[in-house]
């Protein structure tokens, strides 16, 4: 869609057409979505309305619709699992898995772990999917952020400080003295050990558990952010 849009095609001139090879599945799964938002949408009744598609529909990694209709999916689950329908269950499962591919490699990670939660019943309702997976994946990021500064013994303050800070492929560590000041709050009894657990054949002291300490925070922070 973004390649043709860079081609000059535009939805508002009728005149001008490219054609988008589907495979079987990927047609009938598309017919299935639009299917399923006309149904909801629609008043019993009224008349089938025509789609137009919004070519700021898609965007980057997935789809307004594509969320929309796992957020309906998600939904029939818990129903089919609430009232024991296990064959129901499964064949809703399976229209799920693959739209989860629409998704980048971590908010898979995150939708997997909604549908657990959905399977399992601790979730009974989604309300809206894209602010579901903003919320698992806050609180995945900040689990990961709690374990790493109490690997080192770090200052939460101060790392949030250099992480908010920091820009992605810039080198900015220095600014502030946000770094410096955030590997002195470090427990160097927790650094020294880890290094020594990592680096068996090399003897500790101040300069290297120092740098080691510095490359790891940068390391965290940048994975941090390629991960959102």
């Amino acid at each position: 869609m973004i390649a043709l849009r860079q081609q000059g095609f535009a939805w508002d001139n009728p005149k001008e057409t490219k054609e988008v090879i589907f495979s079987e599945s990927q047609y009938r799964e598309l017919q299935a979505r639009y299917a399923d938002l006309d149904k909801i949408n629609r008043e019993p009744g009224e008349k089938k309305a025509k789609f137009e598609i919004d070519p700021n529909l898609v965007s980057g990694d997935s789809t307004l619709i594509d969320k929309d209709y796992l957020m309906k999916l998600l939904n029939e689950l818990a129903q089919a699992q609430a009232k024991a329908k296990a064959e129901e269950a499964k064949e809703i499962e399976a229209r799920i898995q693959p739209l989860f591919n629409q998704l980048r490699e971590n908010d898979r990670l995150h939708a997997e772990q909604i549908l657990d939660d959905v399977k399992t019943g601790k979730l009974e309702r989604v309300e809206n999917f894209s602010v579901l997976l903003d919320r698992y994946r806050m609180d995945s990021e900040q689990t990961q952020i709690q374990d790493f500064i109490s690997q080192f013994g770090l200052d939460r303050e101060c790392f949030g400080k250099l992480q908010a800070h920091h820009v992605l492929g810039k080198d900015d560590w220095k600014d502030f003295g946000l770094l410096d000041n955030l590997v002195k709050t470090a427990d160097m009894d927790l650094v020294t050990a880890q290094f020594s657990q990592e680096k068996s054949n090399e003897k500790p002291n101040a300069l290297k558990l120092k740098g080691y300490l510095r490359d790891k925070i940068k390391t965290e922070i940048e994975r941090i952010i390629l991960a959102r």
